[in-house]
C-alpha cells in the first residue's frame, strides 16, 4: 500500500463516521438508526471510526479502491472546507 492509500483510508474513514454520527442522512435514516439499541456505537465517533477505518482498510487490500478514493475525496474536501471556514451549503447572499 502506497501513502495515497492510507491518506484516502483516513479522509474516508473521517467523511464516513462523521455522516453516521451527526448528520440524519437520507430520509433521516442515520437519526433513526441512532436511536436503535443495536446501533448504538453510532453515537462515538471515536469508536464507529475504528470499525469504519477497519472495513475500508478491507476494501483497500481486496483491491477495491474505488469506493474508498470516492469517499476519500468527498472527506477531503469537507476537511478542507472547514478549515479554511468556507460554507458551501449557506445559501444567504448577506
Amino acid at each position: 500500500m502506497e501513502m495515497l492509500d492510507y491518506l484516502m483510508i483516513i479522509c474516508a474513514t473521517w467523511y464516513i463516521s462523521f455522516c453516521l454520527v451527526t448528520l440524519p442522512g437520507p430520509y433521516g435514516i442515520f437519526a433513526e438508526m441512532r436511536s436503535w439499541q443495536m446501533f448504538a456505537i453510532m453515537k462515538c465517533i471515536y469508536c464507529l471510526s475504528f470499525w469504519v477505518g477497519l472495513i475500508l482498510y478491507g476494501f483497500v487490500l481486496a483491491g477495491q479502491t474505488d469506493i474508498v478514493n470516492i469517499f476519500g475525496l468527498v472527506g477531503a474536501s469537507h476537511l478542507l472546507a472547514s478549515w479554511t471556514g468556507a460554507n458551501f451549503g449557506s445559501t444567504d447572499s448577506g
